[in-house]
């Protein structure tokens, strides 16, 4: 018991409350179909790619903390808890690095999302 307690408060952690959330993923995805013709060579090309939303890139060195303490501008291993405040939905995009990550709301909504956030440190 003692060991799991001296793992889970070994880390660095921080709360970071009423975090306003302005990012959205995409909204729709978009199927284009092109032909090239280059002398005797002809193609056909397909893409696809997302219109609409651009996710929040979230630096760890410009949030303050519930105590109004700034965090430090790298985290290592760093986990990234999201907690609602609001009813709109809020994920964490990707992978967070050790100095940023990318946050959005994922419903399609005018209003920002408030969500507060619990950040750890998980080391290697």
């Amino acid at each position: 018991m003692l060991e799991t307690y001296a793992h889970l408060t070994g880390h660095r952690s921080w709360w970071v409350p009423d975090f306003s959330v302005w990012g959205e993923t995409g909204t729709a995805t978009v199927d284009l179909l092109a032909d090239e013709i280059d002398g005797s060579t002809r193609r056909i090309m397909y893409f696809n790619f997302p219109l609409g939303g651009a996710v929040q890139d979230v630096v760890y060195d410009e949030l303050l903390d519930h105590r109004r303490n700034g965090l430090p501008a790298s985290i290592d291993h760093p986990l990234i808890v999201v907690i609602p405040k609001s009813s709109t939905a809020v994920s964490i995009i990707g992978r967070p690095s050790s100095n940023s990550f990318k946050i959005a709301r994922t419903q399609t909504t005018t209003e920002n999302a408030l969500v507060d956030l619990w950040i750890v440190e998980m080391g290697a």
